[in-house]
Order: C-alpha cells, then sequence, then structure tokens
C-alpha cells in the first residue's frame, strides 16, 4: 500500500523540532518505509557480528576467572550467543519495527549480565579486574547497533544498576567501584547521546531528502496540470485547438508508419450566429456546452478525440477507423445533439442541430493530414448546402483551398473513396 505524500508544513515543523528523534505517525510510517529496510539489515549484522566475537569471551575468562569457567562457558555460549543469534534472524526475516528495537537493546543487556554473573560467581583474585568487560556491549549495543532512543535507555538503565549491585556485592574495593560506576555511567551517557545525534542526523539528512523530492513532485504535478488546462478549451472542457494540432501530428506520423487510416469529422452548429443573435451570448455559451457534451458521449473509444476547432467548430479524430465507421459516429452524434431540443427559433426544425463532414484515408507523401482536414471541411460545407442538419462524405478540394474556405457553391463534382 503506497503511503500518502507528506505535507511540507509537517516536513519543516519535524525539520524545526530541537529533539528529533520522532516523527508524527504519517512521517514516521514513510520513514520506516524508506529506510525501515536498510536499518533491518545493518541491526541483524550487527547482532550476528555480537554473537560471533561474544564466542570467543569464555577464552578470555579462562585466562581471568579461571575459577567460574563452566559458567562462563554456559551464560556466554548457551545465553548470549543464542540469543543474538536470534535476535539477528529474527529482525532479518521482518520483525516489527518495535520488536526490532527492543531485541537488539536486549542483546546489549543480556551480555551485560552475562558479564557481571561471571564476575560475581568468581573468587579468583583478577576477578576484581572482570567488570571493566562490561562496558563493551554498551559501547558497541548504543554505537553500533543502536536502537531506538527509549529502548536504548532502558536497557543502558538497567545495565548501570546491575554493574553498580555487582559492583556492590563483590569484593571489588569501594573506592574502585565508585569510580568504576562513574566511568560506566559516562559510558553509558556518552553513548546514549552519540546515538542520539546519528540518529538525528539520520533524520535530518532524510526529512532535506524528501522535502526535495515532495516539492519536485508538486512542482511536476503542477507542471501536468498547467499542461493539461493549457490543451483543454476552458468552455468545453474539450480539447483546444493546440491539442488538436499535436494529435493531428502524431496521427499523420502513425498512419503513414503503420499504414492505417485516419478518420476526421468537422462539426459546425448550424445558424449559431443567430442563435447567438437571438438568445444571447451567455445561452451561446451553454448551447456550446451541451452539444459538447452529447458529442462526447458518441465518442467512445480511448484513442479518439474531440475537441473545440474553433468557435462553434468541433473536431473529431477516429484513428484506424474506415470512412463508413466516421459516418456511423457522425450520425449519432447529429442524432444526439437533435435529440437535447435546445429551442432554436432560427433553425429550420426549431432546435438545434448540427452539421457534419467526414474524411477517411491513410497518410502518405500524396496524401497528408491537411488534406484529409480540407476534405472532411469541404464535406462540412456540403452539408451546410444541401440544407444542414445532416452528415456528408467527403468531396475534392481545389488546389491551394484553405480549411474554411467556401471554395463551392455548386453540388460536389466526385466523392473520394474511403481509404
Amino acid at each position: 500500500m503506497s503511503l500518502p505524500v507528506p505535507s511540507l508544513v509537517d516536513i519543516d515543523r519535524a525539520l524545526s523540532s530541537a529533539e528529533g528523534l520522532r516523527f508524527d505517525a504519517g512521517l514516521e510510517a514513510r520513514y520506516e518505509a524508506d529506510l525501515g529496510g536498510a536499518r533491518s539489515r545493518r541491526m541483524a549484522q550487527a547482532a550476528l557480528a555480537l554473537a560471533v566475537v561474544w564466542a570467543v569471551v569464555p577464552l578470555y575468562d579462562a585466562w581471568l576467572v579461571a575459577d567460574v569457567l563452566p559458567l562462563s562457558i554456559f551464560v556466554h555460549l548457551c545465553v548470549v550467543v543464542p540469543f543474538g543469534l536470534a535476535t539477528a534472524r529474527m529482525i532479518a526475516q521482518g520483525a516489527a519495527p518495535s520488536v526490532r528495537e527492543w531485541l537488539s537493546a536486549g542483546t546489549i543487556l543480556i551480555a551485560v549480565a552475562a558479564i557481571l554473573a561471571v564476575q560475581t560467581s568468581s573468587e579468583a583474585p583478577s576477578a576484581i579486574h572482570h567488570h571493566w568487560l562490561a562496558a563493551l556491549p554498551i559501547l558497541y549495543g548504543n554505537v553500533v547497533m543502536r536502537p531506538r532512543a527509549v529502548p536504548a535507555t532502558v536497557a543502558s538503565a538497567v545495565a548501570l544498576v546491575l554493574y553498580g549491585a555487582a559492583l556492590g556485592l563483590g569484593s571489588v574495593p569501594a573506592a574502585v567501584a565508585v569510580v568504576a560506576t562513574v566511568n560506566m555511567a559516562a559510558t553509558v551517557v556518552f553513548t546514549l547521546i552519540a546515538g542520539h545525534l546519528s540518529e538525528r542526523e539520520l533524520r535530518r539528512a532524510w526529512l532535506s531528502k524528501l522535502r526535495s523530492e515532495v516539492t519536485a513532485h508538486r512542482l511536476t504535478h503542477r507542471n501536468d496540470e498547467l499542461r493539461q488546462l493549457s490543451h483543454l478549451d476552458t468552455l468545453t472542457g474539450l480539447a483546444n485547438r493546440r491539442a488538436l494540432d499535436t494529435r493531428l501530428d502524431e496521427l499523420a506520423l502513425w498512419s503513414k508508419a503503420q499504414g492505417q487510416p485516419v478518420a476526421v469529422m468537422m462539426i459546425d452548429v448550424d445558424h449559431f450566429k443567430q442563435f447567438n443573435d437571438r438568445y444571447g451570448h451567455p445561452e451561446g455559451d451553454r448551447c456550446l456546452v451541451q452539444v459538447a457534451r452529447a458529442a462526447c458521449e458518441q465518442v467512445r473509444r480511448k484513442d479518439d478525440l474531440i475537441g473545440r476547432f474553433g468557435g462553434e467548430e468541433f473536431l473529431v479524430l477516429l484513428p484506424g477507423a474506415e470512412l463508413a465507421v466516421a459516418t456511423r459516429v457522425a450520425e449519432r452524434i447529429r442524432r444526439a445533439v437533435e435529440g437535447l431540443e435546445i429551442a432554436h427559433a432560427g433553425s429550420l426544425g426549431g432546435v438545434v442541430t448540427v452539421s457534419i463532414g467526414c474524411m477517411a484515408g491513410v497518410v502518405d507523401d500524396d496524401w497528408t493530414i491537411e488534406d484529409c482536414l480540407r476534405a472532411a471541411d469541404g464535406a462540412l460545407y456540403a452539408a451546410k448546402r444541401r440544407g444542414r442538419n445532416r452528415v456528408c462524405p467527403p468531396v475534392v478540394v481545389p488546389s491551394g483551398a484553405e480549411i474554411g474556405d467556401e471554395f463551392a457553391t455548386g453540388e460536389p463534382t466526385r466523392l473520394v473513396p474511403a481509404a
């Protein structure tokens, strides 16, 4: 499931936070989604490394506290090492974030407890030096494994309490016990601070990167919106002339490369000037919107495009369609518009109607997309000359004539055959 894009306000608020070790729920979920996998791999590797290294601790104990070597072998090889391996496995297999953090902190605490258990059980004179080893899990855990602040603090605090208790119960001289406890407390504080700073810098770096990504995403999205708006007619919501010109160029290349026909329909609202003069421009705009909607509903394929060509004219592009197909679609559009029954006293039938000219052909070296448009435009004017509210096939357009020119007043000389 994709997470929602955070707001810049939330990101800036998190960046300004002095503590910076915890985000709100949304940002925290995104942080875990982005970096949780890498964090889990690092912590699993750290737990595995600790388990491997801890397997040699009994060799150290054999030299320093040989009288309790069996206990040392048991607590280190049968407790700490298996726990570290289990922690590494569970984290690597995708343990929940909270479980991952507490398992890592637990590994630290168990390693410290194992050292102290051996130290307090030994009666060897050299045992008074054994407790210094307890600082190593704290250093490794808080700096390398680096669980989150709460688990790390809890595990370190409990370890410090156990450490002080072990020295108080053992044969360590009081002065040494005090100094050792202060040193251990300093180790705990300094490593927690180091972990805090490291985690905070990591989070701030991630926030800065996320802010850049969100800003870029919004700019891209905004540019896409602007680009889309620049290709839409503001009145009808259909493609505008720019979008139609772009699509015509694309279809010309496609038709020539694939040898497939392109069908073009030119639609014009009959007697629209009289409609505007009689009912006013606001009603004229509403009329165009309704005509556009009715025509759009009849253009059903996803690759087809209908747009406002200019004024009361619309253009329909049907890639891959023969003339017969275009004629059927045009007739559906004509009937749909007539069926709106928009009152028009200046029209022959008393309602708003449209005239449609159709053309279809394959673009090649001798037949351009402009020729196709010109032929459809000629068919449109033929439909108007024949009484309007009708669909007409293509006619031949004299060379050099421009689209929209009323270049003929009589009947068309011949039909252009369908591609």
